[in-house]
């Protein structure tokens, strides 16, 4: 299972499970929603799946317990604000990096420069337009693909407008198994601090994204195979938090 139909099946399984009865059918083990699910805040076990990236390879620390002061949001743009990733996705752009800047905000628009180079994509463009639309305009670019994966994904558009502490998150079970989306744990990426939010499916993680308070964008997400091998993966290394 690539990159692609990993996101695609954690993104219907949480909005299956926000509808609360429509469940969705893939190639893989998942399971059929029969339930609304249920924020919880219980303590989790600050560990993931097999294979999975953490902070181990940012040089950062990892915390299995505590909170990050302040709401999520995902619009949450300043001027000056700078990050660049290391992104490894064989399957889809190859290995290189991508950078986000805000060069400027008003109360009306944002403007943002999205840059990619990879082995398989060069890319870059400079966009104006209210905040609530920036993504929507990379949407059709190389770069949409990687907003989808991470500021975009489901997963993280439920934790917008709330406070993250470790053990919050939601879950729910159907005859096939179980789906739960859940922060795990604290890390800190290219000198940002988050809450690695997990997707499980089964018990089992296929999706990791490390969400702040302090930041519209996150500062690691990854895609897990069948094998718990990583497909995809984006993992800050320089970050500049603008005025």
């Amino acid at each position: 299972m690539n990159r692609l139909t990993v996101l695609l099946t954690v993104g219907m399984l949480v909005l299956a499970g926000c509808a609360g009865g429509a469940g969705s059918d893939s190639d893989s083990s998942t399971a059929t929603a029969t339930a609304t699910p249920t924020p919880t805040a219980t303590s989790s076990s600050g560990s993931s799946g097999s294979g999975s990236s953490s902070s181990s390879g940012s040089g950062g620390t990892s915390s299995s317990s505590g909170s990050l002061s302040g709401a999520y949001d995902p619009y949450d743009f300043r001027a000056g604000q700078y990050y660049r990733y290391d992104v490894n996705a064989p399957d889809d752009f190859g290995v290189g990096t991508f950078e986000w800047e805000v060069l400027e905000t008003s109360e009306e628009s944002v403007t943002v420069r999205a840059k990619m180079d990879t082995d398989e994509t060069k890319f870059e463009q400079t966009v104006t337009s209210p905040p609530e639309e920036v993504y929507g305009r990379f949407m059709a670019t190389p770069a949409g693909a990687l907003l989808f994966a991470s500021v975009l994904s489901p997963g993280v558009a439920q934790l917008e407008g709330e406070e993250l502490s470790v053990g919050d998150g939601w879950s729910y079970s159907g005859p096939d198994g179980s789906v739960s989306v859940r922060v795990e744990r604290l890390e800190s990426f290219g000198g940002l601090d988050c809450g690695t939010v997990v997707a499980r499916q089964n018990g089992t993680a296929v999706w990791e994204n490390c969400v702040s308070p302090d930041s519209a964008l996150p500062g690691h997400t990854v895609f897990l195979n069948d094998e718990g091998s990583t497909e995809f993966e984006m993992t800050l290394v320089e970050y500049r938090p603008g005025a």
